[in-house]
């Protein structure tokens, strides 16, 4: 038999642990009934708080085992043990709801989005059912209540009259034919039927007591149950905080005077102990009496030494990248101190990604109790990128994230899959530059194989067109859809199971948990519609299937770890070693309130409802919570998101203005920032930290021998001579940037198709009309006018089926070609045509030089000399930087073909036809001469490992793809060029 209980409200100091102090009184109250505590019910929000309590109530009643008491939230206890009198409509089903109701009514939502729409309803109607609230039976007494509501005079309500009731009237007559509807079929709403549910609900037999903990907020329904239970002596809530304030005022203890004013009969038991850390604390937040600095100049004569210094420290980083860097940092030397049960809360859910995956790449699991949105995780973001492939024509951004993610295969496949797929992007996008369309993507695998049979091996074809093949009959039940008006969402739905099924992605689902709980949701859509004769054009339909992920709050299973992540609701009656509290500035604390799309706070408080100063009283509550939670704590933010500056919480704000006034300290993390200063940029899985030392800039560094290329190109040397240090990066380690997709062509490419127009004019190229043999003289001018446009249209004719923009290009060329003939016609009086894409290849001390010459032509009148000619379609050097040796692509192309070459020279195929800079006599063989001193020099130093520097000029690295490497924005002033 249990003894007696102390029933009602006891109200605790912020230092006590609530969970620790029930666990004494169960002690006290129940020892009798010692093991076995079974029929003690404890209801307590979030899974943490529940397994701490289960340890403290073993470790505290010094038994071998005992029977918990029952533990759940205070929802789960009314949905297991409550009655109800109708069937609850979920969530899908009540969205249809409305929105077919929003359909009945066009006039009172114009051009509006019904789906968004019905969100922003249901969102506020669900706010009336929670407080339970009734809307006035006349819409008159509504319209009234709104008028009051928003201040308005009587002179001016008559002006706003129409606006006012445009609104008014849309939600007053979609509450009742929402309610109505409901009632027509048979239905409740869940938040009515809850509260229905605490009406009747007393305290089952099972039990004898009832205690609650964590619940400092009650709605009206909760706080009528907890009042009737309380004053039968048969429940206890146990809440951190005291009644000093009013429930308006702007203090964490303004949540504590409201549940009372909610219980108004129910007896209060106040606990007062303050220890100097909360004393110093309730100075910092105080809302009566004296200014904050003359609070903290009485704080330190009662306290000369800071009780907060060396528990809680700030760390303010220039960005949210530092600012997760530092707390990755703070967390790797706690548990390097033994420090095990670390708490990280942040309402900033990118930090949190960001904050994840350094962890993680540092070899620290982290358990995240918060979770995340289904539509964020990878079965979902699969989901999407398959309906992306059907939307775009297999667009190859949204294809190639399908086909690599390991949904798509098993395992054991998985290796060889992947191949093939680098194969197919390498090859087949990247390489011929396909963007789109699977009949597009055959087409050039086939083409592919036919002209590289032994680079494209038959089994890598046959093996991409099998998977094309499943790819486009998974994709016809739902291509049979796109475009249709009217369609039936059920038809949706079962195209879309039916396409997962064929693709292979329903088996890979079911064996995921993200991926069982999108299924999940999918069936639920279905159930939704049962009775529903809406009717949705596809882009509606993807609408509800992203809304309904994005609804949907999945929590992954993590193992147990030192470290746990979550936000200010989850941190309740929590209790770490070390705890962080993380993006505390002005955004996240105490954040923007959502705003409701219906009334302001004046409108809704008449209404009964919540303002939006009660949820920044909540928040106020849980960060003073926390900051007595841990005997570790550091408050970070970060002052600059991009190049805006972040104003840090008040409440922070408050915090060190308060302790620098009182002990002229700011709290500030130095050991984090010096750490960060000397480079620090996280580790993998490498315990020790590094020394702090000034950062490296400038970087040089010599070439290990095996690393230096086997030849040295034209663009290699120009390198060279720019920057050694971009010649290492792009030329001994093979770095580039990543290879992109071009859609639209770039003057780049636009180069290139002129290059091979030439070549196919000039010489025979497979699949291209044949060369134009004949010398040009007036009589075929025209002919070979002709005969290079059709060589160009074949060309640029793939590029056309890509993007009918490209005509433009060609457009461009095609203006030109009369004018190159002419330039043909008049070189041909002194050189003729010798070969185009001429490889060319030397030696110089043991260094191969190679490279490829666009055109070399021979004289005339000599056949042992020659010419070279690069063509050139966007910039070219002028003729003082090659004469000077800064432009060196002239004088290597002579090194290659020695002395027979007597001219080499640039032509100009751009806005014009016409000669630039050129080499030739004296000036070339000088030129030629001093180069091969220089280019051997270079050679020479290489090989015995001379270092390799960033010049830094401005010129260089104005379009360099290497500055990740030699961080060149973070050079000082004096060191920008050498």
């Amino acid at each position: 038999m249990s003894g007696p209980s102390a029933a009602g409200i006891t109200l605790l100091p912020y230092s006590s642990d609530p969970l620790q102090y029930l666990c004494e009184q169960i002690g006290l109250q129940h020892s009798q009934d010692l093991p076995d505590l079974s029929r003690l019910l404890v209801l307590i929000p979030g899974e943490l708080a529940k397994q701490r309590l289960g340890q403290s109530l073993l470790a505290t009643s010094e038994k071998a085992a005992m029977l918990a008491p029952k533990m759940m939230s205070l929802a789960q206890f009314v949905q297991d043990y409550g009655h109800s009198a109708h069937p609850r409509i979920d969530s899908h089903a009540r969205e249809l709801l409305l929105v077919e109701a929003l359909r009945q009514h066009p006039d009172l939502y114009g051009n509006s989005n019904p789906w968004l729409l019905a969100e922003n309803l249901l969102q506020f109607f669900d706010e009336l059912n929670h407080q339970q609230c009734t809307l006035p039976d006349k819409y008159p007494q509504f319209s009234q209540t709104l008028q009051q509501g928003y201040g308005l005079e009587a002179q001016h309500r008559q002006q706003l009259a129409p606006l006012l009731n445009r609104e008014a009237e849309l939600v007053y007559t979609l509450w009742q034919a929402w309610t109505d509807q409901l009632q027509a079929e048979g239905l409740i709403d869940p938040h009515a039927d809850y509260s229905q549910r605490l009406a009747t609900l007393g305290l089952p037999t099972d039990f004898t007591h009832c205690y609650l903990l964590g619940y400092s907020r009650l709605n009206p329904a909760e706080a009528a149950w907890f009042s009737r239970l309380a004053q039968a002596g048969k429940a206890s809530l146990y809440l951190q905080g005291q009644n000093g304030y009013p429930p308006e005022a702007y203090h964490p203890d303004a949540v504590i005077a409201d549940l009372l004013a909610q219980c108004p009969d129910i007896a209060v038991n106040n606990l007062e102990h303050s220890q100097a850390y909360s004393a110093a604390l309730d100075a910092v937040y105080a809302q009566h009496g004296a200014a904050l600095a003359e609070r903290a100049h009485s704080t330190a004569e009662q306290l000369p030494d800071s009780p907060i210094q060396g528990r809680l420290q700030l760390f303010t980083a220039e960005s949210a990248e530092q600012q997760a860097l530092g707390i990755e940092l703070q967390v790797r030397l706690w548990l390097q101190e033994g420090i095990e049960h670390i708490g990280i809360v942040s309402q900033d859910r990118r930090l949190a990604r960001r904050l994840r995956a350094l962890l993680e790449r540092a070899g620290i699991l982290l358990q995240d109790q918060s979770g995340w949105a289904l539509s964020t995780t990878s079965a979902a973001a699969v989901l999407e990128r398959w309906l992306e492939c059907i939307e775009q024509d297999f667009d190859h951004l949204p294809l190639l994230d399908l086909l690599k993610s390991p949904f798509m295969v098993d395992e054991a496949d998985r290796e060889a899959h992947l191949k093939l797929v680098y194969r197919f992007e390498q090859d087949i996008v990247l390489h011929e530059n396909i963007a789109s369309g699977l009949w597009r993507y055959r087409r050039h695998i086939d083409a592919r194989y036919k002209r590289l049979p032994e680079d494209w091996g038959k089994a890598t074809s046959d093996a991409l067109q099998a998977l094309f093949n499943r790819l486009e009959q998974a994709a016809s039940p739902l291509l049979a859809l796109i475009g249709k008006p009217n369609l039936q969402p059920t038809t949706f739905i079962h195209a879309l199971q039916e396409s997962l099924h064929r693709l292979g992605l329903f088996e890979t689902f079911s064996h995921d948990d993200a991926g069982q709980r999108l299924l999940i949701e999918l069936e639920g859509m279905t159930r939704a519609l049962d009775g529903r004769k809406l009717l949705m054009h596809w882009s509606e339909l993807r609408s509800w299937l992203g809304r309904t992920l994005e609804r949907y709050n999945f929590c992954p299973q993590t193992p147990a770890s030192h470290v746990s992540l979550m936000n200010m609701d989850n941190a309740a009656l929590s209790d770490f070693d070390a705890l962080i509290i993380a993006a505390a500035d002005q955004e996240h604390l105490p954040g923007q309130v959502e705003a409701s799309a219906f009334f302001n706070d004046g409108v809704r408080q008449a209404l009964g409802l919540s303002i939006s100063t009660t949820q920044q009283r909540q928040r106020f509550y849980q960060f003073r919570c926390l900051l007595e939670s841990s005997p570790h704590l550091l408050i970070s933010y970060h002052s600059d998101q991009n190049g805006e500056s972040l104003s840090p919480s008040p409440w922070l704000s408050a915090l060190q203005h308060f302790h620098e006034l009182a002990w002229d300290n700011t709290l500030e993390a130095d050991h984090i920032q010096q750490q960060l200063a000397a480079g620090y940029h996280g580790f993998h899985q490498s315990p020790k930290l590094p020394a702090v030392e000034p950062l490296a800039a400038h970087p040089r560094t010599p070439c290990p021998a095996q690393l230096l290329p086997a030849s040295v190109s034209a663009s290699s040397y120009q390198q060279l001579i720019d920057c050694p240090y971009q010649f290492f990066a792009a030329r001994c380690l093979k770095l580039k940037a990543t290879d992109e997709i071009r859609t639209a062509l770039e003057k780049s490419d636009y180069g290139n198709r002129i290059h091979a127009c030439l070549q196919a004019f000039h010489s025979q190229v497979n699949g291209l009309p044949p060369p134009f043999a004949q010398d040009i003289h007036a009589n075929n001018r025209q002919q070979a006018i002709e005969h290079l446009q059709a060589i160009s249209e074949a060309i640029f004719a793939r590029d056309l089926e890509d993007n009918f923009q490209h005509r433009g290009w060609l457009r461009r060329w095609q203006q030109l070609i009369p004018l190159y003939i002419d330039w043909q016609q008049q070189r041909q009086q002194t050189w003729h045509f010798s070969q185009a894409e001429y490889a060319g290849d030397s030696h110089l001390n043991g260094q191969a030089l190679q490279g490829r010459l666009d055109r070399l032509d021979v004289a005339n009148d000599d056949a042992q000399t020659y010419a070279i000619i690069d063509y050139k379609t966007g910039y070219t050097p002028p003729q003082a930087e090659v004469d000077s040796g800064e432009a060196v692509q002239l004088p290597f192309y002579a090194l290659l073909l020695g002395e027979h070459i007597q001219r080499v020279e640039y032509l100009l195929v751009d806005t014009d036809i016409k000669g630039r800079a050129r080499l030739e006599g004296a000036a070339l063989e000088d030129l030629r001469t001093r180069q091969q001193q220089r280019l051997g020099e270079l050679v020479k130093a290489l090989q015995s490992g001379a270092e390799l520097p960033a010049w830094g000029d401005d010129k260089t690295c104005g379009y360099c793809t290497m500055q990740g490497l030699c961080r060149r924005g973070a050079w000082g002033p004096d060191e920008a060029t050498v």
